[in-house]
């Protein structure tokens, strides 16, 4: 099976604790390979991604992003939160 990262987009949250707004306003799973994999833009909803990767990654966002292995990285099996503008893509590629 390919590994992939699963992003999921959320609102942004009515209340002051650290938490997301469930469901997700959107999910996307992109592959991750040696090749940089590119999301759909980020809904126009969209404040904050959830991130999960099955493999050591890296992830770039921005308007055309494009990751390296020098981008940030994401552990396998971890889960990372990031508050993202609406509108932008990620990309991931292994590491």
């Amino acid at each position: 099976m390919q590994p992939v990262l699963h992003v999921a987009e959320f609102v942004a949250s009515t209340t002051s604790l650290p938490v997301v707004t469930l469901p997700p306003v959107r999910e996307q799973s992109l592959a991750i390979s040696g090749k940089s994999t590119v999301s759909r833009p980020f809904s126009e909803n969209t404040h904050t991604v959830r991130l999960y990767a099955d493999v050591d990654c890296t992830i770039d966002v921005g308007e055309a992003p494009e990751a390296t292995t020098r981008s940030l990285p994401l552990g396998a099996g971890s889960e990372a939160y990031f508050s993202v503008p609406a509108g932008l893509r990620l990309a991931v590629i292994a590491r």
